[in-house]
């Protein structure tokens, strides 16, 4: 299905280019969406086509160019982890940035970089500040900020990639994302609060439960990193995960703890089996603090954030 959409994208940008003459004649689309996302990957890659790949590196990496919209912009890597292009980060062009992490941990550029050498397709990360790079802020904080990402290759040494905020993308009745994954989690924990965490814990490990829909569900950990709560994984209650090391080098667990302890809530993004596909994907995660003993949580896998036929599936 992913490719028939591939294809069919082609040929939808194939008769924009007969119409307009060039890549950069297509209009440029709000990049507040997948499909718009996607859009804006593949006509760098139309340009990269027409003006052959060096000229186009000179281009993304121009900070008033046409590949640069707002907060997305285009970067380009080979597949070792070197910096190509980027508007906004020319002193690191050049440099091998292929274990550059966020601030929890996750391998974001090798994430992209497999997401592009796998045919393409979204995934996760977290942003502090386009400018900084992953270090605190001048207010010495480190507020992180989910993004969705699209990567493709250019060719077979060379990927390229853009994202934009998750809280730009809104549903149909107005509602971000992000607040669509943070109501449903304090939804349940206002459960736990009003039936008791007997009770509230039977409703979350129980598959067939109010609070559990398609690949979403509520996971409850308590401070120790001991599961809870996890209708998928029954085998998993009991056991602690505090030290466990999700694929792309997240603690997933003990992030979302110390998330909990420091903030009270927040997001986090690793990756993991979506228990529907039985694929591994990246998820965005919202976790709160329930009380003393335990934090509260669920997540939204990039096959739900950008649809099945758009998500990244790394393997």
């Amino acid at each position: 299905m992913y490719r028939v959409n591939r294809i069919i994208l082609f040929l939808i940008l194939g008769v924009v280019l007969c119409m307009y003459g060039s890549a950069s004649e297509i209009p440029d689309q709000p990049v507040t969406t997948p499909d718009a996302l996607v859009a804006f990957v593949d006509k760098a890659a139309l340009y990269a086509d027409e003006e052959g790949i060096n000229a186009a590196l000179e281009e993304f990496s121009n900070s008033s160019g046409q590949f640069v919209d707002g907060d997305t912009y285009i970067y380009a890597y080979d597949m070792d982890g070197n910096l190509l292009a980027h508007p906004y980060l020319s002193e690191q062009i050049g440099k091998n940035r292929l274990n550059v992490t966020d601030l929890t941990g996750l391998e974001r550029i090798r994430l992209g970089r497999d997401t592009a050498q796998n045919g393409g397709g979204f995934f996760l990360y977290l942003f502090t500040d386009q400018y900084n790079d992953f270090t605190k802020t001048p207010d010495n904080t480190t507020e992180l900020s989910p993004k969705l990402a699209y990567a493709r290759t250019l060719d077979n040494n060379t990927w390229i990639g853009a994202s934009f905020y998750l809280s730009e993308m809104k549903y149909p009745d107005n509602e971000s994302v992000l607040e669509n994954l943070s109501s449903f989690v304090e939804s349940a924990a206002a459960y736990e609060q009003e039936a008791g965490k007997e009770q509230a814990l039977a409703e979350f490990n129980n598959p067939e439960g109010k609070f559990t829909t398609g690949s979403r569900y509520i996971f409850v950990d308590d401070n120790n990193g001991t599961v809870l709560a996890k209708p998928f994984a029954p085998e998993e209650i009991g056991l602690n995960h505090r030290d466990v090391v999700r694929e792309y080098g997240v603690r997933s667990v003990a992030e979302a703890i110390r998330i909990a302890e420091e903030d009270g809530s927040g997001f986090l993004v690793y990756v993991v089996e979506n228990p529907v596909t039985k694929k591994q994907e990246s998820k965005l995660a919202y976790v709160r603090k329930m009380d003393d003993s335990s934090i509260i949580g669920s997540g939204m896998y990039v096959s739900e954030i950008a649809g099945p036929a758009n998500s990244n599936i790394t393997s």
